[in-house]
């Protein structure tokens, strides 16, 4: 019998491997897909179409977590139910990830670490790289706080954060330079007490390079502190929003006196109309996307010179709201030839003269992407003070509005506003000799866009006027701008 010699082993690279018979087979790249997968529907239809073998019961939990109403792509926790613990523990592995939105004490979370107290914390250890955004508005326990604060240290992808004012321990930690938070938002707990305990992480966030969006809530900072020459000095922050009471902010600003080069957004909500006329020439006019005032004392000091001067130079401005302000003076017209890039425009109980409701106009409807204009609560006046009181809005508005040809479709949304036959029928009037300019009406006026009631509606329905009685919107004659061509 011959004998049989057995052969060596062949080499790694030409041994013959197992392929997986589907892509789904291969590991990590179920989770993947749905990691990127933007919607919630199409979550679920990608889960129900798998084959039994490849929905793990992170899938399964994702589902239900999903279908009990979380957000995705982002997680938001904790949550006080049971069942819907069990349901995120597991399903935590495939949230992209996670907003930490308080402490729960539950001791049903699968902590990752024993050395917290607190299992919930420990679980936030172990998944702190998917931790994006912080609120800790709820947070009212030292202990908890404490304990959140360890895990924040490890938090190294947060990028936006909302604290109270005094949390200064928690801004300490997402402000230090291991972390790259963005986004800022500060909000005051009964007492300015911590204010000046805020200024060093707030100073030294600002000079970071991170920095890009700041909001404060009732925050009382002191004149000398510095905090308006670091606001001003930023090279990053270009988004700043000063609510309710923060009149002290505006003022170390206006006191700086320098202009604030990286600005683009301001939201004033509640200043003062002085803190606004000192705080715009500071402004870097030709960068500002947005621009939100709301002054604090309605039909106070007049702010008309200051906006209109402005409008010339707002070149890049897409949204402009103006609360509770007067504009009432003789202001001088804005040059014809200037051309915005205004999307949307708001005015809410705002007193204007005539010549500033043209400049206004002038300057907005120049744009050749606006979206909506909304006046609601204006009074328009003109040169007598007997007029004031009971002039409001509409007959003037329809003669500004009159020969408006936009360069494209735009809405002027008047339905918040008290109406009567006669301010219907001069809108009527005005829209037909415009082109691409809709009107929304108030639902009241409805019976008055009855043809047989009303002879205006059929005179503006024969000059092109489209009266939709559904929706109360009046629709000027539609021109499409020629497509120009390169030679």
């Amino acid at each position: 019998m011959v004998a049989m010699t057995q052969l060596p082993p062949a080499p790694a690279h030409q041994r013959r491997r197992l392929l997986p018979a589907s892509v789904l087979d291969i590991p990590g790249i179920v989770i993947a897909i749905v990691q990127l997968t933007p919607e919630r529907r199409d979550i679920f239809s990608l889960v129900a179409a798998l084959p039994a073998t490849s929905r793990s019961p992170a899938l399964t939990a994702l589902v239900l977590c999903l279908r009990s109403g979380y957000a995705w792509p982002t997680l938001c926790v904790p949550s006080v139910h049971a069942t819907e613990i069990d349901w995120i523990c597991a399903a935590i592995p495939v949230f992209p990830s996670a907003i930490i939105a308080g402490v729960c004490s539950s001791g049903r979370w699968q902590a990752g670490d024993p050395g917290f107290q607190i299992p919930f914390c420990g679980f936030l250890n172990k998944w702190a790289p998917k931790m994006t955004a912080l609120n800790s508005l709820a947070i009212k326990d030292l202990e908890h706080r404490r304990e959140l604060g360890r895990v924040l240290a490890r938090c190294s992808r947060l990028k936006k954060a909302m604290l109270l004012t005094s949390h200064v321990d928690l801004l300490e930690t997402v402000t230090s330079p291991r972390h790259c938070v963005s986004e800022l938002d500060l909000r005051c707990d009964s007492t300015n007490d911590h204010a000046r305990a805020l200024i060093a992480p707030l100073r030294r966030w600002l000079a970071s390079g991170h920095a890009r969006h700041l909001s404060l809530l009732q925050v009382a900072i002191p004149m000398d502190a510095g905090l308006g020459h670091a606001l001003a000095t930023s090279r990053t922050l270009s988004s700043l929003y000063l609510f309710e009471s923060s009149e002290s902010v505006v003022h170390s600003l206006v006191a700086h006196g320098a202009t604030m080069a990286s600005l683009s957004e301001l939201v004033l909500d509640r200043c003062s109309a002085e803190s606004i006329v000192g705080l715009v020439p500071l402004l870097p006019l030709k960068r500002m996307k947005k621009l939100d005032f709301c002054v604090a004392v309605p039909n106070g000091p007049e702010i008309g010179d200051v906006i209109t001067a402005a409008l010339p130079h707002l070149s890049g401005l897409e949204h402009f709201t103006l609360t509770s302000a007067c504009v009432s003076v003789s202001a001088m017209r804005p040059p014809t030839a200037l051309t915005s890039t205004l999307r949307t425009l708001e005015f809410c109980n705002v007193s204007l003269s005539v010549a500033c409701l043209d400049a206004i106009l002038l300057w907005a409807t120049s744009s050749t992407r606006l979206e909506s204009v909304l006046w609601k609560y204006c009074a328009i006046f003109g040169q007598s003070i007997d007029v004031t009181a009971t002039c409001w809005g509409t007959l003037p508005l329809a003669e500004a509005l009159r020969a408006t040809h936009a360069p494209v479709k735009f809405e002027l949304a008047l339905h918040g506003n008290k109406m009567d036959l006669h301010d219907v029928q001069a809108l009527l009037e005005a829209v037909a000799t415009c082109t691409n300019v809709s009107v929304l009406l108030p639902t009241q006026c409805r019976m008055y866009l009855k043809e047989e009631s009303d002879p205006h509606v059929a005179q503006a329905r024969a000059a092109g006027v489209t009266i939709d009685t559904w929706s109360y919107r009046l629709h000027s004659p539609v021109v499409v701008a020629p497509a120009t061509t390169n030679t």
